[in-house]
């Protein structure tokens, strides 16, 4: 896992407020610098990778638990403690509708989640979680207290695709119905109903390569890199493998911005077709 980077990914796309966060946003240089010290191989414990904030490291509503070194140095940047004024916490205000009762349960439900990790007292359903102080990491703890008090699996790349709690309530409620609702349909034809097999060499290989990084039996030409699990690091992963199967010298801003399996492809073979001209009118 990795904190935001600045100046690409998705911490960039949906204006993460940075200040909110117990790390510094990373250039891509210093991310790229990070892979130095990486422990390699797949079957390392999990790290995250970032830049401390040692002066916000006070909080307590970070999803992630900090050695008592790290603590011990936080003490030194922190001033005295707040005042704690009440252990209760304050009565929800809901807003982007006319009456309460317009609300659903389940936008209720994910608006006390927010206010749990954020702090408000009055939320918009309408506003963006990115845009109102939430980042990646405050993000995986709501992913987490969804799954605790609503018990709903939901992955990352869910999370950041819906980032309101009026989208985020619906597309709950429609993945819980799906859960429910009894299996009417022929199940040998269930899974990956809009599959579509890959198409020539280029796409072959490049199925190949996700396979081997994000451990999945096949992939589509519909499927989207990080709607299957993918992430910052994985992408890294995905780059030098396709730089070095085809020689090609694509970047990481290339690879984020056509996550799409097909799209992909295209650029990888109009990225050739490029090399190749160049070589011809070399010669």
């Amino acid at each position: 896992n990795w904190a935001g980077w600045s100046e690409t990914g998705i911490a960039k796309d949906n204006l993460v407020d940075f200040e909110r966060s117990p790390f510094h946003a990373l250039t891509n240089e210093e991310a790229l610098s990070a892979f130095d010290v990486i422990p390699a191989g797949r079957d390392n414990p999990s790290v995250l990778i970032g830049k401390l904030d040692y002066t916000k490291l006070g909080d307590n509503h970070y999803p992630v638990s900090f050695s008592d070194s790290v603590k011990k140095r936080a003490n030194q940047f922190s001033g005295p403690p707040e005042p704690v004024i009440s252990s209760f916490p304050l009565p929800l205000r809901l807003k982007g509708k006319k009456e309460n009762q317009d609300y659903s349960v389940m936008e209720k439900k994910i608006a006390e989640i927010w206010q749990e990790v954020l702090g408000y007292q009055e939320i918009n359903i309408n506003d963006n979680f990115f845009e109102i102080g939430g980042d990646s990491l405050i993000i995986m703890k709501v992913g987490g207290v969804i799954k605790s008090k609503l018990n709903i699996d939901i992955l990352m790349a869910e999370l950041f695709k819906y980032v309101t709690i009026r989208n985020l309530a619906d597309f709950l409620s429609k993945k819980k119905n799906d859960v429910l609702a009894p299996r009417l349909i022929n199940l040998s034809l269930a899974p990956n109903m809009n599959y579509e097999a890959p198409r020539g060499p280029i796409e072959t290989e490049l199925a190949v390569i996700w396979r081997d990084i994000l451990k999945i039996k096949r992939v589509s030409r519909n499927d989207n890199f990080f709607d299957l699990g993918g992430n910052n690091l994985m992408a890294v992963q995905m780059l030098n493998m396709i730089n070095d199967n085809w020689g090609v010298d694509l970047s990481l801003p290339d690879v984020l911005k056509v996550s799409d399996f097909n799209k992909l492809s295209e650029k990888i073979a109009e990225y050739l077709s490029y090399e190749l001209l160049s070589k011809l009118k070399g010669d």
